[in-house]
């Protein structure tokens, strides 16, 4: 293979989707020690920032706004020390109120597809300038805000999305985890006709490649297939250990409630044998199969591969540290993958 492939080891940096959760144990501690780890690898985390709930809550003000400083402190000192920033978006948040004890958040607008062209303009001019204005002022190297994230994965639905991430400057979108679905009302995704490609440009349907020399790219997060029964003694074995970050306590409600919670669960159970490359829950020598397994499927692929890992900082606890390390030190020794970011891929790629 003479391609040397680029691991992107992306981080979604968020609170809970109903707005539980507190910054400081679900996003800014978990964050540093994904980031401490990875610094002795000379890996760049790739940093999905939810800027909306931070903005929220740092203008709220008192006591709800100091978690919220310490994030925002702690994306910028990621972006000192050589880590990369981007765009993450979860609509719900929008016109956000906290009631002294929780956030209200608009539940109807779980999904980005499900936003008015003007809306999700506005968030997405509103994240990118949020982003900039904090990462540019602040670092000596100069910021480019070039990828999106939808909240939820909920990217489907509003043909005009992907026209408005080109119009805000932003390159490429990373919210497709091949042959993974959820039919949960208000939340759905459907990702199974995804093409058979590690990259692909896109111009109104994340799942329809077009052939312009200008579109938006889509750079899907790494899925891959194992044995149903094996998938299922793991879910089962981490159900039995932590899943939720040291002192980070929340709740996953979605739009629908317990319903859609329920319709989640099952589709997860329908998907048995599919994963995405999970930093946050997967074991070392899953997350090194699933590589391979990728790399195998693009072995023919002209220009160097993109290998997007997603992780959840509220998901990251003590034993996905272990495995994280284990993970990074192999991908450390293969000489034809190198810790990358979109950035990087995109210029290495030749499609800057």
């Amino acid at each position: 293979m003479s391609n040397v492939h680029h691991l992107i080891l992306t981080v979604d940096y968020e609170l809970f989707g109903d707005g539980s959760g507190c910054f400081e144990h679900c996003v800014v501690n978990p964050a540093a020690q994904m980031a401490s780890i990875s610094d002795a690898c000379d890996a760049p985390l790739t940093v999905f920032a939810e800027v909306l709930e931070i903005d929220a809550a740092l203008k709220h003000g008192g006591a709800v706004a100091k978690g919220a400083e310490g994030a925002e402190r702690q994306l910028v000192e990621l972006w000192k020390q050589g880590h990369d920033v981007q765009l993450h978006i979860h609509p719900q948040w929008i016109g956000a109120r906290h009631d002294g004890e929780t956030w209200q958040l608009d539940m109807k607008r779980w999904r980005c597809g499900s936003l008015t062209a003007r809306e999700f303009q506005d968030a997405v001019e509103y994240g990118v300038e949020w982003l900039s204005h904090r990462l540019g002022s602040s670092a000596a190297k100069r910021y480019a805000c070039v990828a999106f994230r939808a909240g939820g994965w909920c990217v489907q639905g509003a043909p005009e999305l992907l026209q408005t991430l080109k119009s805000c400057g932003i390159r490429l979108e990373s919210s497709v985890a091949p042959g993974l679905y959820s039919n949960a009302p208000g939340a759905w995704f459907d990702f199974r006709n995804a093409p058979a490609r590690a990259w692909w440009p896109v111009e109104d349907d994340v799942l329809r490649v077009t052939h312009s020399s200008d579109s938006l790219l889509e750079v899907p997060i790494l899925t891959g297939r194992y044995a149903r029964l094996a998938h299922l003694r793991e879910l089962v074995a981490r159900r039995r250990a932590p899943t939720l970050a040291t002192g980070c306590r929340g709740g996953y409600a979605g739009p629908a409630g317990e319903r859609g919670r329920i319709m989640y669960k099952l589709d997860r159970v329908a998907a048995l044998g599919q994963t995405m490359l999970d930093l946050s829950t997967l074991p070392a020598a899953r997350m090194i199969a699933l590589v391979e397994q990728w790399l195998e499927l693009h072995a023919d692929a002209s220009t160097p591969v993109p290998l997007v890992a997603i992780g959840h900082t509220k998901n990251f606890t003590r034993a996905s540290a272990r495995e994280f390390e284990a993970f990074l030190g192999w991908a450390s020794r293969r000489a034809d993958i190198q810790f990358s970011t979109f950035g990087r891929w995109l210029q290495e790629a030749g499609v800057s």
